[in-house]
């Protein structure tokens, strides 16, 4: 496309949209973290690192974001052929997104093989999400190489490849684990007072999956159709952030899943991914004690 045939409306207007929903699903995330560490003060380590490192890689995002449309409507205004160009912001969104989103996709996955033990799923899944984060990597490299000169198609393979293994981890992590919370409903006399908890922990792992995996069908629905615009910006600088939200959905909701469910209950139930020490009804084997 020729540099004085821009829509700045696709290249510009969507850039600047999605950094504006970026830094909206920002501020959501600081105020469920900060909700995560005063309600759980003495959760395991290995949470908190997690939640941590999710932190940390949504701010490199945002600020990345900034940095992105600050350099394209302020530093390069009116050089047409710069908007083309992606500029290093850009390198560090992208792997920020994609440590975001295998951070929680792990997490997801730990809590499968803690409840299961079931190598090969749990490899099979595994290397989903190895392969998404290292296409995000190598898009990265692609963006950041002397020879590129702003050509979509070239990059083209690497964001539909980073874009669909994201998306398929995150459906096979959410069936994975509706099918294991389905199966322990073959015990019906041992869960009948525990069905509607069992119901719940399906909805939940539907949703950890669901909105993730929309969020990356409808950045690839916006790229494939017009890869000459940066509509699919959007949706993609906001899936980051979305991973999140869903950790700390997921950490979150504890307390509420334990009002619901009576606590003896909770205690009889031979659901592994119930059972802690403090009979708290976690969502996740990353246990905390009260």
């Amino acid at each position: 496309m020729d540099a004085p045939h821009i829509n700045l409306h696709k290249v510009l207007g969507s850039t600047l949209i999605g950094t504006w929903l970026n830094l909206m699903l920002y501020v959501l995330v600081i105020d469920r973290a900060v909700h995560y560490f005063q309600r759980y003060r003495t959760d395991r380590i290995l949470i908190k690192i997690a939640v941590f490192a999710a932190l940390a890689s949504g701010t490199a995002t945002t600020i990345a974001a900034c940095g992105d449309v600050y350099f394209d409507a302020v530093t390069f205004q009116g050089n047409m052929r710069a908007l083309q160009t992606p500029k290093w912001p850009r390198s560090v969104y992208l792997a920020s997104t994609g440590i975001s989103a295998a951070i929680v996709q792990t997490f997801m996955l730990h809590r499968y093989w803690s409840l299961t033990r079931r190598k090969v799923v749990t490899s099979a899944v595994g290397l989903v999400i190895l392969l998404s984060l290292a296409s995000t990597f190598y898009l990265c490299i692609i963006i950041r190489m002397p020879s590129f000169r702003g050509s979509i198609p070239q990059i083209s393979p690497a964001v539909i490849l980073w874009l669909s293994t994201a998306m398929a981890a995150d459906l096979l992590i959410a069936l994975i684990l509706v099918l294991y919370y389905r199966s322990t409903d073959r015990d019906g006399r041992t869960l009948r007072s525990s069905r509607k908890l069992v119901h719940r922990l399906v909805i939940l792992a539907l949703k950890t999956g669901s909105f993730t995996a929309l969020t990356a069908v409808l950045a690839l629905v916006a790229f494939v159709p017009d890869i000459q615009s940066n509509v699919t910006f959007i949706f993609g600088e906001c899936i980051g952030h979305i991973y999140t939200l869903t950790l700390l959905y997921n950490l979150n909701i504890r307390q509420k899943l334990i009002r619901v469910a009576n606590p003896a209950h909770v205690r009889s139930s031979r659901i592994p991914d119930l059972e802690s020490r403090a009979t708290v009804p976690v969502t996740s084997n990353w246990d905390v004690p009260n």
